[in-house]
């Protein structure tokens, strides 16, 4: 049995581009979104768990709810989504 990708769920060049450089320790994602000075650098990379992902779609979102982003910034605790609801 032969695997064979469907183009719809391939990532383009710069998801692509992204996702191999989130997963790259030392490497530079770019910068603050209101410091340009400041730059994102990946500083490590921890194996949780193996995860089977039959359909091959995966989707992440942000561990803080929108409400709770300039705590964030600011370096403060931020509860996990939904954990306050």
């Amino acid at each position: 049995m032969k695997w064979v990708g469907d183009a719809r769920l391939a990532a383009g060049p710069e998801a692509a581009w992204y996702l191999e450089t989130a997963f790259t320790p030392g490497a530079h994602l770019g910068t603050v979104h209101d410091d340009s000075a400041t730059p994102i650098v990946v500083t490590g990379i921890e194996e949780v768990t193996t995860m089977r992902i039959p359909s091959g779609r995966l989707v992440v979102d942000a561990p803080f709810d929108d409400d709770e982003v300039s705590r964030y910034e600011q370096g403060l605790p931020t509860r996990p989504r939904g954990s306050w609801r």
